[in-house]
Parts: structure tokens; C-alpha cells; sequence
């Protein structure tokens, strides 16, 4: 005959079920009898009530770890290890019960198979909070967007000497100047905003020697009052803050 259903293997362990087919089966089957006395064993150390059990070693719930999760942080998702374990067996014990570790090999799940269904649940929630916190650090960071550009040249011959950027980075607005790395012969490199006008200039910082990039915080007041007009000059150190009238680029911003 076919084996019976564990449902009926374990009724007839406990008690519970007595028919006679199920008894000449187990008889005559060991794979099923082996099961029969698992069940029974088992039942017989859960009878014994909590004070008959014995605390896992440590190493014990180490490895229950180890088989569980991989990750570094596996010690952090696992429940608090229990003060007691009904299923497991005392050390150096050679007593006349059932052999449990056996049934176990049998039944032993892979170790992707071991990681349990709250700790997958947790995982992918933890996917999804992270994903959240991606997308809301992407949501406030502040969008940076060029709004005006300007070419960069000499006055007399119309050589390209570099570009002037204007962003705008959330609430802020700088000028990014790039440049070919220039040097002052009577000084120092002094970069302007001059007014479409070309009567009225503002000094907005100095440009290092040999720099090919720099960048100077303006304000949108000055922009919309018509100061767009970028220029690099060369100014020596007189002690006067006017424009010394040597520039050596010049562009305006659109």
C-alpha cells in the first residue's frame, strides 16, 4: 500500500489513531516507523514541560545565524535568541530515544530556504525605505540650471580666451568663469561685472594666476539691474579700485 498521510502517521504516534492498517504498515515500513518514532519522541520531550529542557550552548545559536543571513548586519534582524529550544538535543546524550538528528538530515532545508518569511518580509521593506529615502533626498535636492552664458574674448583681436557661466543652483546665483590659464604682468587678475551701460562696473573677486576655473556669488538684483557684461582684467597693485582700462577678455552674458 501507499504511505499514509503525515496527518494519519502522526495521529497513530500519538494515540490518536489506531486502525490496523495504518499498524501493519508501520511494521512493515521503516522509512514510516522512523517517522512514527520522531513524532513520538518528540511528543515525549514536549510532556516533560519546560523544566526539562535544556538552553542551547551558544555556539548553537551562532550557527542559526551563520545559516540564516550573509550579510554583516544578519546579528541585527534576528529575533532575540530564546531562552529555551524544545527541539534541541543535550549534548553527549546517549539515551534510548528516538534519533532526531537522522530525521533532520532528511528534512534539512537549503540555506537559501532557511532565511525565514518575516526576515524577507523586513528585507524588502528595508529595499523599499531605502528607495524612499533616495527619492526624497533626489526630491529636495535643489535642481542647478545655466541661465545665461557668455563667450569670452579678447577686445582687439577677438580671440577665445574662455566662457562665463551664470547658474543658478535653488535660491543661489554664481558666476563659474573658465578661462585658458592667464597671467597679470602688472599685478593681479580682477574680474568685473560692468553694466550694459558701460558706465558702471562692480568688482566681484580676483581670478588666481594660471586658474582655469573659478566661481563668484552674485545676486539676482545685479543681473536684473544690467550688469551682465563679464571682463577680466589686468590691475596692478596701486592702491586704486578703479577699472586700470587692460582687459584681457570680455563677453556678455545672454
Amino acid at each position: 500500500m501507499m504511505h499514509p498521510e503525515p496527518e494519519a502517521l502522526a495521529g497513530y504516534a500519538l494515540g490518536e489513531n489506531s486502525e490496523e492498517e495504518i499498524a501493519r504498515h508501520v511494521g512493515e515500513c521503516a522509512q514510516c516507523r522512523a517517522e512514527v518514532a520522531e513524532i513520538a519522541g518528540i511528543a515525549a520531550a514536549l510532556s516533560g514541560g519546560p523544566t526539562s529542557l535544556t538552553p542551547p550552548p551558544d555556539q548553537v545559536w551562532t550557527r542559526i545565524v551563520d545559516n540564516t543571513d550573509t550579510t554583516d548586519q544578519r546579528a541585527a534582524s534576528l529575533p532575540e535568541r530564546p531562552a529555551h529550544s524544545p527541539f534541541v538535543e543535550r549534548e553527549g546524550d546517549t539515551g534510548s530515544g528516538p534519533n532526531l538528528s537522522e530525521g533532520r538530515k532528511k528534512r534539512s532545508p537549503s540555506r537559501t530556504r532557511l532565511v525565514l518569511p518575516w526576515a524577507a518580509a523586513a528585507a524588502a521593506a528595508g529595499l523599499l525605505i531605502g528607495g524612499g529615502t533616495v527619492a526624497l533626498v533626489n526630491h529636495n535636492e535643489p535642481t542647478t540650471t545655466v541661465v545665461k552664458q557668455a563667450n569670452l574674448d579678447t577686445l582687439d583681436t577677438n580671440v577665445a580666451k574662455g566662457e562665463a557661466d551664470l547658474v543658478r543652483t535653488g535660491s543661489s546665483l554664481t558666476l563659474k568663469v573658465t578661462t585658458e590659464p592667464m597671467d597679470a604682468p602688472d599685478g593681479y587678475l580682477a574680474v568685473w561685472l560692468i553694466n550694459k551701460d558701460q558706465q558702471r562696473m562692480v568688482s566681484i573677486g580676483v581670478l588666481p594666476p594660471g586658474a582655469t576655473e573659478q566661481t563668484f556669488e552674485v545676486s539676482q538684483t545685479l543681473i536684473d539691474a544690467g550688469y551682465v557684461i563679464v571682463d577680466i582684467s589686468d590691475e596692478p597693485f596701486d592702491d586704486n579700485p578703479a577699472h586700470s582700462g587692460k582687459t584681457l577678455a570680455r563677453g556678455v552674458l545672454a
